[in-house]
């Protein structure tokens, strides 16, 4: 069995339900586009810091992604369901545009606004 078989598929996935393409993922990464598609086809494997924050950017298990063990996560350690954001709205658009301006510290703030709301429902 090849190392890390299946990650690849894995990848797709999670950046498929992700706020995020691959192309921009990299970009966060500091990678080339291909490495990352490189990562997908399984032709090469992320160093253990990339991997880290794949989990981190993607909110997936290390352990999701390098076995295919447990469950994608949310922040709460919930599991994620699946979205579909090819249908999202200009509204929507903006608001994450806007979010994305904000200093890491203010959408740290907006998290926990947005956190503690979807808690009380």
């Amino acid at each position: 069995m090849a190392p890390l078989k299946g990650f690849g598929k894995r990848l797709k996935e999670s950046v498929k339900h992700s706020s995020y393409t691959q192309k921009q993922l990299s970009e966060i990464l500091g990678i080339n586009q291909d490495t990352f598609s490189n990562y997908v086809k399984e032709v090469y494997y992320p160093k253990a810091d990339t991997l880290y924050d794949l989990g981190n950017l993607l909110d997936v298990s290390l352990d999701f992604l390098v076995s295919g063990e447990g469950t994608a996560r949310s922040r709460n350690e919930n599991p994620l369901i699946a979205s579909d954001f090819s249908n999202i709205n200009t509204y929507e658009k903006e608001l994450l545009y806007n979010y994305r301006l904000l200093s890491e510290r203010n959408q740290g703030r907006v998290d926990q606004y947005v956190f503690s709301l979807a808690d009380e429902e």
